[in-house]
């Protein structure tokens, strides 16, 4: 009775010892599964602070933006259209109407690669009008480069009135495209 007795005992601790060894895995497993989920939740919490703070970035672009929306426009005005620069030949040709001069114009065709139109514009007028459209030309609002000039005058200074002297004045202009 004795080794039954002993037996049982056995068993006893044999399956208590088994249901600890079982509750020491769980309890291990569930500590490393819990340490994966916290891991993967950490992660996720910085890739959402990551996109938050992209989206604030993207917020504060925005509101630049529409802060400096005419600062852009004005900025893009300066630019012809490649395909139509119909715009800056009708602002030439204004400008030789204020300034009573009389205007020619044409353009090469631009390179396919090229960001320039190139115009060769002649001005032909009294002196101090071929001087005022340059000067108009200047403070045009376009980004403009002179290429070449050529000035001459067209016909003699009459001393009765030398403001009459007529000048011609030929330019080659690069003007930058969008």
């Amino acid at each position: 009775m004795k080794d039954a007795q002993k037996q049982k005992s056995i068993i006893a601790i044999a399956f208590f010892g088994a249901i600890l060894l079982t509750l020491a895995g769980g309890t291990w497993y569930l500590y490393k599964t819990m340490n994966g989920i916290n891991s993967e939740i950490q992660t996720i919490k910085s890739e959402i602070a990551s996109i938050e703070s992209e989206n604030n970035v993207i917020r504060d672009f925005q509101q630049l933006l529409t802060k400096r929306e005419p600062d852009i426009s004005r900025i893009r005005a300066l630019f012809i259209e490649a395909d139509r620069p119909l715009r800056f030949i009708e602002a030439i040709e204004s400008l030789g109407r204020t300034t009573k001069n009389s205007i020619t114009l044409d353009a090469q065709n631009p390179k396919p690669d090229s960001q320039y139109f190139i115009f060769r514009v002649t001005a032909e007028g009294k002196k101090q009008n071929v001087f005022q459209f340059l000067t108009l030309l200047e403070h045009a609002p376009y980004e403009i480069t002179v290429r070449s000039y050529t000035l001459t005058a067209v016909s003699e200074i009459d001393p009765a009135d030398p403001e009459s002297q007529r000048m011609r004045l030929a330019l080659a202009l690069e003007v930058k495209t969008k």
